[in-house]
């Protein structure tokens, strides 16, 4: 056994690098299979068939040759459990065939020696590929482990007390002189003049980068009260979307950065689970899930009816082309809404947001899919809810933002302009830039007519303005 244990111990400690490598070319392989079957339109459209195809050629053979080293690890070791096996039964039979010749042992004697012996044989000869077999489990669970050390999402903080007949949308905003919460009822505040002196969200100096030594926000202060309307614009990568993430707590900011406050409430005091519950967010690629449309709409608000369900897809303007479909609101969507359309898709998102009836709307770039069209049949929608509501919203397409109450400006992270459209238009700054920019990619459109037409008159006094 010893030396059995020896020699198995030297033979497989590299089995679990090897198990490792094989494990990492595996998940290479998978990954661009995975890339190549969901952009086959892509693929095909730029007759790529043939390079990812050699692509994953070559990472196949890489799993080839490193499964082939693991399995010919394991081949070797093999021999070392028969070896454990065999050389006890042996050596018994070769010195019990002397004790027998001296007269010391007989026939019988020898035969039950073997049986009792084997008891402890058959275990002992399956240690060595036990131990390989772990090794093995040691390679492929690292990469779990990695997972399993990742740290966990925070489950502490306040739970604010919430009125289930206001549907959990009401969050604590001011305690009155009698110590009792003022919430915000399904429309807006409550009359309490005091609750305007709240503000709904607050940055202020906050410094926040994902990596040490990589900052995406720098110094970022401001505040939106209770039905304000604060667009934020800038360059893509300037950390535009970094600020939805840390309001709705999906990252958070270090102790000395700088703090957020939500609804009067610093945001590292909040429950996760209860602040989210106050916040409605339509990203800029609508999620949607394998369910039917109902479904998906009513994910805003489990408890919806079908009524509320209806009028939340009105409000958004998805209702007539759902009504169009072969089952309507019970139409099953496939993986990712596939069969819907982009501006379709992007719909039934606002809708979801709609539904959830929040008092804090997180929109990024919530009209990027839609056409011209749509984009004003649902901003008018939006527009109607967003009253006495506090809105948060990013844009690339200045011309949504000019209703906001304030323009913030980010360039490389920094705050860099803030005001109305009217202010910022009239300095020669960054938004100045950004927008004269955005008409020229977009003046096409209104020379074509196909822009609303407020959208082309400030096109013209720009334009007037600028020449």
């Amino acid at each position: 056994m010893p030396i059995g244990m020896i020699i198995t111990s030297l033979m497989s400690k590299p089995i679990e690098k090897y198990s490792a490598d094989l494990q990492e070319k595996i998940a290479h392989l998978n990954a661009v299979g995975q890339d190549a079957i969901g952009g086959i339109p892509i693929v095909k459209a730029f007759n790529m068939q043939a390079v990812l195809l050699k692509k994953y050629m070559v990472i196949m053979e890489e799993v080839v040759k490193r499964g082939l080293r693991l399995e010919k690890r394991y081949a070797a070791i093999t021999p070392v459990g028969v070896m454990m096996l065999a050389t006890p039964i042996i050596l018994v039979i070769v010195y019990g065939g002397y004790l027998i010749q001296h007269g010391e042992l007989n026939a019988g004697g020898i035969v039950l020696f073997l049986y009792l012996i084997s008891f402890i044989l058959q275990p002992i000869a399956m240690l060595p590929t036990i131990i390989s077999q772990m090794k093995e489990a040691g390679g492929a669970a690292k990469h779990l482990f990695e997972v399993l050390d990742w740290q966990n999402e925070r489950q502490d903080g306040e739970m604010t007390l919430v009125d289930q007949k206001r549907e959990n949308r009401a969050p604590l905003l001011k305690d009155d002189a009698d110590g009792e919460a003022n919430r915000m009822s399904e429309g807006g505040a409550e009359s309490d003049d005091d609750v305007d002196s709240v503000a709904v969200v607050s940055f202020e100096h906050l410094t926040f980068g994902y990596d040490e030594g990589n900052t995406v926000l720098k110094d970022i202060s401001f505040q939106a009260g209770q039905g304000d309307m604060v667009a934020i614009v800038g360059t893509s990568g300037g950390g535009k979307s970094t600020i939805f993430k840390l309001l709705c707590g999906f990252n958070e900011p270090g102790e000395h950065a700088g703090t957020i406050q939500l609804f009067g409430k610093s945001l590292t005091d909040w429950n996760l689970t209860s602040l989210r519950s106050h916040i409605s967010m339509v990203s800029q690629e609508p999620s949607l899930f394998p369910a039917t449309i109902a479904e998906n709409i009513g994910y805003g608000r489990l408890e919806a009816t079908r009524e509320e369900i209806v009028e939340a897809a009105k409000a958004a303007h998805a209702h007539d082309f759902i009504v169009q479909l072969p089952e309507g609101y019970e139409t099953l969507l496939s993986e990712r809404g596939g069969g819907l359309s982009g501006g379709q898709k992007q719909r039934i998102s606002i809708a979801r947001a709609l539904l959830k009836n929040a008092p804090l709307l997180l929109l990024d770039e919530p009209t990027s899919a839609l056409d011209s069209q749509s984009e004003a049949q649902v901003q008018n929608a939006m527009n109607a809810v967003m009253q006495n509501r506090t809105v948060l919203v990013i844009a690339h397409r200045l011309s949504t933002v000019r209703q906001a109450n304030r323009i913030i400006v980010l360039d490389q992270g920094s705050i860099v302009e803030s005001g109305s459209h009217e202010e910022l238009l009239g300095r020669d700054g960054v938004y100045r830039k950004l927008y004269l920019k955005n008409f020229e990619e977009e003046q096409h459109t209104a020379e074509n007519g196909n822009s609303l037409p407020e959208e082309r008159g400030e096109r013209r006094d720009l334009q007037a303005g600028v020449l």
